[in-house]
């Protein structure tokens, strides 16, 4: 149905029924809207690091630590797996925990099946074959601290819960591999303190593993990480890509750059690009430029044309690693007191998102899901979403992009910060990166200290950049909410955003 004909509609109903308001429109809008006119192919709009992978979704034995944290050097002891659960998935969508029989909560969302402790998964995984010789990693989307032991070996540990857990776990040999995975979701001594990410306001602190799971293989030289900045008054897509190798001596190879767009009814194919590679280090930087000419789509809110990049690196021995990403060519800027969008001012009308989603607890993790939710936005005229000390999955920039909303994901940082100084206890370990100019007993807050809290931070945000920065609809990032104290420190941690981006 087109536009016209939705108003004649709709300006029909209103004269025959006064009752039919604009609330009626808006939901008659959402169902028209809501469904799948807009395609969604998760392979167009999610960034792939390999093509060759092993999903590790399905049945997981399982173990409850309640109360119990990983701490900084975890141990597994080899204990009971008495019952099992599928993942990806949370515990309390499972019904692993304890029944939560409390009526009286009116001020937070509650669990069902409320845990927090550590939860330890195990399965027997099977390396194939044809991954002989490659390098084999674990990816998992979204999930809280974890830990990985392959063979009843630690791989290592990542507290992070913005962005997808990696692990390297090198060379495994084909045949059946012994998997245990830890997730810790105590929030005393996270870094994150209280944020939406993590507490009971609105999602709920929730532990399982959520989003892609699962192994992957590339060759032992590959493209770790992909950065594309957009110039969209010269017309070019600025590759700048890291390159790494478990291989000994110079390595040499080639890198193909193929950008087409993919979701306007305009077609552009720029001309493909090819990098020589030589590498006689772990790590190097390769820079391409592709020239998208001048049939280039811009990316804004009214028309968010998208083009895909196809990176595939080509060693000489014949092994190949190709990643893709999602990119728009768009200029997103401050002049003065208003926001630019290629040289055009608009206006943002935003929205604050404190990760509501009650019936699971956690954020969607489909490109889909989010489609609907942000096209329900748009009918109410949002084009902007401020993510209240939470970072979206990729899923919801991918979705982001498609239907042209400007987003503001943040640190998982929230609340009054009043003690700074290291090894002593806290009530909210942000104020550790962040504490008051004077604390409770007086003390006064040196800003040359960068304490644990502090690095963590930085590390966030680096990785936030890293993984998400391609997208388009990401053009503004911030610190978190309601910070108060040392601006030094703070200064900092916007410094070493924008020197890493």
């Amino acid at each position: 149905m087109s536009c016209t004909k939705i108003m004649l509609v709709f300006e029909l109903l209103i004269m025959k029924y006064p009752v039919f308001t604009i609330w009626s429109f808006l939901i008659m809008g959402v169902s028209i809207f809501g469904a799948g006119s807009l395609p969604v192919v998760d392979s167009l709009v999610l960034s792939v690091d390999s093509r060759e992978t092993l999903s590790l979704s399905g049945e997981w034995e399982l173990l409850l630590s309640a109360d119990e944290a990983l701490g900084e050097s975890p141990v597994y002891t080899d204990s009971s797996f008495i019952d099992s659960m599928p993942l990806p998935g949370s515990l309390a969508e499972n019904q692993k925990g304890i029944l939560n029989e409390d009526r009286s909560a009116t001020d937070h969302l509650t669990e069902l099946y409320p845990f927090e402790g550590t939860a330890w998964f195990k399965r027997t995984v099977n390396i194939p074959r044809k991954w002989k010789g490659k390098r084999v990693v674990l990816r998992m989307e979204r999930t809280r601290k974890t830990a990985v032991w392959v063979d009843d070996k630690l791989v290592g540990i990542n507290p992070h819960l913005s962005t997808a857990h990696v692990y390297d776990l090198g060379k495994l040999k084909p045949g059946q591999h012994e998997f245990i995975i830890a997730v810790d979701n105590v929030i005393k001594g996270s870094p994150a303190g209280s944020s939406h990410i993590n507490t009971f306001q609105t999602q709920t602190n929730w532990n399982g593993i959520l989003g892609k799971f699962q192994l992957e293989a590339t060759p032992l030289m590959w493209v770790e990480k992909v950065r594309i900045f957009p110039d969209v008054e010269k017309k070019l897509a600025i590759v700048e890509m890291t390159v790494r190798t478990q291989l000994k001596g110079v390595q040499k190879a080639e890198i193909r750059l193929c950008a087409n767009s993919f979701n306007s009814g305009k077609k552009h194919m720029p001309d493909s690009v090819v990098v020589p590679v030589e590498i006689g280090s772990d790590e190097t930087i390769v820079k391409a430029v592709v020239d998208m000419g001048e049939g280039t789509l811009l990316w804004d809110e009214f028309k968010p044309a998208l083009y895909r990049m196809i990176i595939t690196l080509t060693l000489d021995n014949g092994q190949k690693q190709e990643l893709a990403r999602t990119f728009g060519m768009r200029e997103f800027r401050q002049n003065g007191s208003q926001f630019v969008i290629n040289g055009k001012t608009i206006f943002l009308r935003g929205k604050h998102d404190g990760c509501v989603f009650p019936l699971t607890g956690y954020a969607p993790m489909d490109v889909a899901e989010w489609v609907r939710v942000l096209r329900i936005a748009k009918l109410y005229g949002i084009n902007h979403y401020r993510f209240h000390t939470w970072c979206p999955p990729e899923a919801a920039l991918a979705a982001a992009d498609l239907v042209g909303i400007y987003m503001q994901p943040e640190l998982p940082c929230w609340g009054e910060l009043d003690i700074q100084e290291r090894k002593i206890s806290v009530k909210d370990i942000n104020a550790v990166a962040f504490g008051a100019e004077e604390t409770g007993n007086g003390k006064v807050y040196d800003p040359r200290i960068q304490t644990e809290a502090e690095k963590f931070f930085h590390e966030e945000a680096k990785r936030i950049l890293d993984d998400y920065g391609d997208y388009a609809s990401f053009v503004m990032f911030a610190i978190g909410n309601e910070l108060k104290g040392n601006r030094t420190v703070m200064q900092r941690l916007v410094d070493g955003f924008r020197t890493n981006d």
